[in-house]
């Protein structure tokens, strides 16, 4: 039988393989060690009748490096139940077996937990890419309807009012002029629809919200510009091909819960050598970091993105090359002030697709938020990031 320079025999060619092997053994119940034992093992940090039996995982994991299994464990604890003996540190240098409590190495491993069980796949953990299957089974209509749902409240006034100045940078990137044709796809209330309209184009304004539609409808009457208003979801707009020169967004379209689809929609509807402008806010600060609140507070189905994915140029580049040139990204931001932190929560929780009773559960976050990037403290201001995609419809 080898023997190891610890002083330790192994039958096993495992063992063998690996190299010197840790001592393993029984408790004894003392955490000294005794001299005499130090000097029958010199090369061992504890003699074998000293190494709790617990350690024996430990030993085994460092032995095999990473590549470890639970099964793999168990075999090679078993070899060694039955090949691991110790030197008495007498003279007449006794050997005895070192008893060693395993698990049986043929049991059943345990059952790996559900999904249910842990709300994480094993391609989402991966950050796969989905199959045609995978993204049949997930619930894109929920995930629409809360969306839908969090417009159709009332109170949006506030945000939709400091937001105002992006509808500006919007349209004088979109540059529409007398007779260019525009769609402002996911509109809100109109802010950008109605700075191209002053601009003299003639202006068609959709949301997934019926509440939006109907108050953009009345405030672009109100401020005398001819804007056409309909209920409309951006994954599938009414409107034939090639219908506009100009497709305009302030956040609305990136809130598409099917963001591919949204896009090749946009394109659509786009004539060749049209002009796409885009906004998404940053995932930083407010109001963009709150939509990693709600994967905490109330996440959305598997497999949903949040909108926050369009700030990052390379994910948005992904969607919008196939059918766009020259995209472009630029970084802006907008001052949002309210008179108090509850006054800026209630205008930025309002849009988000959570139901009210999980409100006080983002409340913790969005304060952690606020104490970073408040300039004006008691009351609440941030300078908001967010960046704007100007892209070409291919010819």
């Amino acid at each position: 039988m080898p023997v190891s320079s610890s002083g330790v025999g192994w039958s096993s060619p495992v063992a063998d393989r690996v190299g010197t092997a840790p001592a393993l053994g029984g408790a004894r119940g003392e955490r000294g060690q005794r001299s005499s034992d130090r000097e029958a093992a010199p090369n061992s940090g504890r003699s074998l009748d000293e190494t709790p039996a617990c350690h024996v995982d430990c030993h085994l994991k460092s032995l095999l490096g990473g590549w470890w299994t639970r099964r793999s464990i168990s075999l090679l604890q078993a070899v060694c139940d039955r090949s691991v003996i110790s030197a008495q540190p007498d003279a007449s240098a006794r050997l005895r077996c070192a008893a060693v409590t395993t698990r049986d190495a043929y049991e059943r491993p345990p059952r790996p937990p559900r999904r249910e069980e842990t709300g994480v796949t094993r391609r989402g953990l991966l950050g796969l890419r989905l199959t045609s299957r995978a993204r049949a089974d997930i619930d894109y209509d929920g995930a629409c309807a809360r969306v839908r749902a969090a417009w159709e409240r009332d109170g949006h006034e506030p945000l939709l009012r400091a937001i105002e100045p992006v509808g500006e940078v919007v349209a004088e990137l979109a540059a529409p002029g007398r007779g260019v044709r525009v769609l402002d796809a996911g509109a809100g209330d109109g802010n950008v629809a109605l700075a191209c309209a002053r601009r003299g184009a003639p202006v068609t304004a959709c949301d997934v919200a019926d509440a939006m539609v109907q108050r953009g409808r009345a405030r672009c009457a109100a401020a005398g510009e001819d804007v056409a208003w309909a209920r409309a979801d951006v994954e599938e707009l009414p409107y034939p091909d090639g219908a506009f020169d100009v497709v305009v967004s302030a956040f609305g379209a990136t809130l598409a819960v099917r963001p591919g689809r949204a896009a090749r929609e946009l394109a659509r509807v786009l004539a060749p050598g049209g002009r796409l402008v885009l906004a998404a806010w940053i995932p930083r600060g407010l109001p963009g970091g709150l939509y990693d609140l709600v994967d905490e507070a109330a996440p959305l189905p598997q497999g949903v993105r949040p909108p926050s994915d369009w700030a990052a140029e390379a994910v948005a580049r992904g969607r919008l090359e196939p059918a766009f040139a020259g995209v472009e990204a630029r970084m802006r931001t907008v001052r949002l002030s309210f008179p108090s932190p509850d006054a800026m929560f209630d205008a930025l929780v309002r849009g988000l697709p959570v139901g009210e009773t999980g409100w006080p559960a983002l409340r913790p976050g969005f304060d952690r938020l606020l104490a970073s990037s408040n300039n004006r403290p008691p009351a609440a201001e941030v300078d908001a990031r967010y960046r704007v995609y100007v892209a070409t419809r291919a010819e």
